[in-house]
């Protein structure tokens, strides 16, 4: 499981600032072919994972990203193909996991694509990494609401389907610990985290293991001696 608690942006390309908002239906769009958006963090941070998230962008869509204030210093990703070929969403995300950090103040994602592109949020930062406890895991959640009718029918009110996932770490470290305590801190129930199931997968459904939501639950930390330790959290998707 991988937690990425953004690191704040100062600045973002001028018409790009919807992306800065938290509801991903606030969105970017791109007015020309081939869109830069260039991020500045306003100091040097510690960078390794890369998100742009609820966008438009078909199979055929590039990136590449790319160190420096107007793009001038050393490529962090190569342009690769943005999405997942089987993403089952209408919105796909883009989500790089570079190597290792990088200290870097100024970003550039530099996209492949026609114009009329869209995207709904960006977040760049670096991403916590531990192993969950088995049978922890997602469920779905419908906002719909439905109400039976005498001739055996329903009166539905659409809503929208979500998915709620939660997860149970145990035996972490004291330095794993501190971190995972650390981002909870900040974020709370409010802010937006990103989670990533099963980061290092290759198999099918990429797209469908990424989750941009709010924390909605912390359980107690328990601990029974330094190796002997758990803690639950959970998260609901915001789409």
């Amino acid at each position: 499981m991988m937690i990425l608690s953004p690191e704040p942006i100062a600045a973002i390309t001028a018409g790009a600032e919807n992306l800065l908002t938290a509801s991903p239906k606030e969105v970017w769009l791109a007015g020309a072919a081939n869109p830069v958006v260039d991020i500045d963090l306003g100091v040097d941070r510690a960078v390794d994972t890369v998100f742009l998230g609820f966008t438009s962008a078909g199979p055929a869509v590039q990136w590449r990203i790319i160190a420096g204030a107007g793009g001038a210093g050393p490529e962090l990703q190569p342009q690769q193909l943005a999405t997942a070929a089987d993403a089952i969403s209408g919105r796909p995300h883009m989500l790089s996991l570079l190597a290792a950090p990088v200290m870097v103040r100024h970003i550039r994602l530099q996209l492949t694509a026609p114009a009329g592109l869209m995207a709904g949020v960006v977040m760049v930062g670096q991403r916590f990494v531990a192993a969950h406890e088995r049978g922890s895991g997602r469920q779905l959640r419908d906002s719909s609401v439905k109400e039976d009718l005498p001739d055996g029918g329903f009166a539905i009110v659409e809503g929208v389907v979500r998915a709620s996932l939660k997860w149970r770490f145990v035996g972490l470290s004291d330095a794993a610990r501190r971190r995972l305590w650390s981002l909870a801190y900040r974020r709370g129930e409010t802010r937006p985290v990103l989670v990533i199931e099963e980061p290092d997968s290759e198999a099918a459904g990429a797209d469908e293991r990424i989750h941009y939501g709010l924390f909605d639950r912390f359980d107690a930390y328990e601990r029974a001696d330094p190796n002997d330790n758990a803690w639950a959290l959970s998260m609901t998707e915001w789409v």
